[in-house]
């Protein structure tokens, strides 16, 4: 990065993140480089210099990035038409999603589809899951099918204030010092706060699939379940996480293997009971209990959002 004192990189960093969230928050509408720059409390001159230096990307190829992976998501998970989901990902024509698709995966989003239902029909039965072991490095629409019994449940899950963390690496750097390091940061907050560390609801939030978005791009945010949403503290910034019907899973694996369960769950669930999955991200709630002054980890259980199919 061009050279600054430390402290000013950190407050470049952070303001950097209320960008990045408020273009998670807008992904299907315009953007205009004005009205992010003046997110991030910089001239649009200087904040497209520091975006791509902090970011490695240029502003307009990170959200066209974040919009195509979106889009592949509801192509797997929604019965919704190619053009409702191109402009629901922010694209403005068919034919500006299909030449975006194309040139990324080699396939076109309607070719992308009639592969995925064939492999949907190879899977057989409804005793059997369709469990995705990843996206190749080599094709990222390549999928391993893979034939076991799972359990998925449904499930109406009350809305939660969080203070949160957010974390861009792999998911395997994510823990590579193990659980529950990545709430490190809020249990210093908390404490703080004089809050409770031992009776703290810790949940996870995936953004990206981590054999679609390159490791160094995967979005992960470690959260507490706070009472009330407060201005962000320096690396603690806080949101809402909306009531609604999930879609639930156990995860028996260690937490860097929880995208494994979500693309099992996001191939393998078919619409019913009047719901699909929907495009809002995956998250995870952790039991765990104090052992000598340590949290150990006990139960991990994997939610995707739901929604109502439309009629």
């Amino acid at each position: 990065m061009f050279p600054v004192r430390p402290e000013t990189a950190e407050r470049y960093q952070e303001n950097m993140l209320d960008v990045l969230l408020h273009i998670e928050a807008n992904l299907t509408r315009e953007l205009p480089l004005e009205e992010l720059a003046e997110v991030a409390g910089f001239s649009p001159y200087h904040f497209h210099r520091i975006f791509s230096e902090l970011q490695g990307e240029k502003v307009k190829e990170y959200i066209r990035r974040l919009r195509l992976e979106r889009a592949v998501y509801r192509l797997k998970v929604s019965g919704d038409n190619v053009l409702d989901i191109a402009l629901e990902s922010g694209f403005k024509t068919h034919e500006s999603f299909t030449r975006a698709f194309s040139e990324r995966f080699d396939l076109a989003p309607s070719e992308f589809r009639s592969w995925l239902e064939g492999f949907r029909t190879l899977a057989g039965g409804k005793d059997f899951s369709l469990a995705l072991a990843g996206l190749s490095n080599d094709n990222p629409l390549e999928a391993v099918n893979k034939q076991a019994q799972v359990v998925v449940e449904q499930q109406k899950q009350p809305g939660m204030n969080m203070a949160f963390v957010r974390y861009t690496e792999s998911y395997e750097s994510v823990f590579s010092e193990g659980f529950p390091h990545p709430w490190e940061p809020l249990f210093d907050w908390a404490e703080i706060k004089g809050l409770d560390k031992e009776s703290l609801n810790l949940i996870g939030i995936c953004h990206d699939d981590p054999l679609l978005t390159p490791p160094e791009k995967i979005r992960f945010d470690a959260c507490i379940e706070v009472d009330k949403l407060e201005e962000r503290q320096n690396k603690v910034n806080f949101k809402r996480l909306e009531a609604g019907i999930c879609a639930v899973r156990s995860h028996s694996g260690g937490p860097e293997e929880i995208a494994n369960t979500y693309g099992t769950i996001g191939l393998e669930w078919l619409p019913h009971e009047g719901y699909c999955l929907s495009a809002a991200p995956p998250f995870e709630i952790y039991t765990y209990e104090w052992v000598e002054g340590n949290p150990q980890r006990q139960d991990t259980k994997a939610f995707i959002p739901l929604e109502e199919v439309p009629h």
